[in-house]
């Protein structure tokens, strides 16, 4: 489980780090990992994990999510599982990924790796 529980909050971090760049800033009189945490809840509630990436991307505002995509392989595998830990300990998975996103390099964050990318 805490393999599991990793992977998510590695798929967070690079959502976060996204998120953050793109509207994070923007966000004025809230804190945007609150923010965050909201729609990451919000989107948990989605049926499957591919509704989930749906619901999720369009509630930060995003038109696609920037992960690996062996990453989101893996996830996808596990579906409900991820949906259930995603639903029961939000809180816990996104403090997690903000913690990672800090060690995240941006040789880890180029686009080739992501999901879409050339």
């Amino acid at each position: 489980m805490r393999e599991l529980e990793e992977k998510i909050a590695t798929f967070l971090a690079y959502v976060w780090k996204q998120f953050y760049a793109v509207t994070g800033k923007k966000i004025r009189g809230r804190n945007p990992l609150d923010v965050f945490q909201h729609r990451v809840k919000v989107a948990a509630y989605m049926p499957t994990f591919q509704r989930f990436l749906e619901k999720l991307a369009h509630g930060l505002g995003l038109q696609s999510l920037s992960v690996p995509g062996d990453l989101v392989l893996e996830l996808r595998e596990q579906g409900e599982k991820v949906i259930e830990l995603l639903r029961e300990e939000s809180v816990y998975l996104v403090v997690r990924a903000y913690n990672i996103s800090k060690t995240l390099s941006k040789q880890q964050v180029k686009l080739t790796d992501f999901v879409g990318g050339e």
